[in-house]
């Protein structure tokens, strides 16, 4: 017993973190340590990433569009009505519909909450020829979201004690933007870095 204290002090004194800390940080996993303290003066909009393309409700979105969106390789889509924000697919979400409708034509359009009952077929285009699908299931229809002025704090407590993958960034209700786990944890580790160089 006395020679497993000795050794866990001695290595306590050598590497600050465990070897599974290590492991996890070697191999980029995308996991926050929900003990850690970080100090930082940032605000959202500084880690809001503006330029995510985004799943316009008002706009055909065919399979074939959603496919060349997803070829992308975007964590996921904000899906907007306009402006406003009414939901977000993950990428992952997204592969796995389309992959339940390959056997439909690569026009058919792909729709975001509303019904069918609610879609108009458009002129010179009968129910046979154009084919909808309905992708509602798939969607988060209520995201987690925060204020463009909330401070960084509260968005970190939010990913630490929720786990989230992402919360998008709205200014009353109108989409800015995104932040990903992935694009957080970049920052973070170079905050880390600072820190230790100072």
């Amino acid at each position: 017993m006395t020679a497993i204290m000795i050794a866990k002090w001695v290595a306590d004194g050598i590497v600050k973190h465990g070897l599974y800390d290590l492991l996890i940080s070697l191999n980029d996993h995308p996991f926050l340590d929900s003990k850690a303290e970080y100090i930082t003066t940032a605000s959202t909009m500084d880690l809001c990433q503006r330029d995510t393309e985004v799943i316009d409700i008002n706009q055909r979105n065919t399979i074939f569009d959603l496919k060349t969106k997803l070829n992308k390789l975007n964590d996921g889509f904000p899906i907007v009505d306009g402006t406003m924000l009414v939901g977000y697919i993950a990428a992952n979400e997204l592969e796995h519909a389309l992959k339940h409708v390959d056997e439909l034509p690569e026009s058919t359009e792909c729709q975001f909450g509303k019904t069918e009952f609610e879609i108009s077929i458009p002129n010179g285009h009968d129910d046979h020829e154009h084919k909808i699908t309905n992708f509602t299931a798939y969607t988060d229809l209520a995201p987690l979201t925060v204020s463009k002025n909330a401070s960084l704090e509260v968005v970190l407590e939010l990913f630490k004690k929720l786990g989230l993958r992402y919360v998008c960034v709205v200014n009353c209700g109108h989409y800015v933007g995104v932040i990903h786990k992935k694009q957080l944890l970049i920052y973070l580790r170079n905050l880390e870095k600072r820190s230790h160089n100072q």
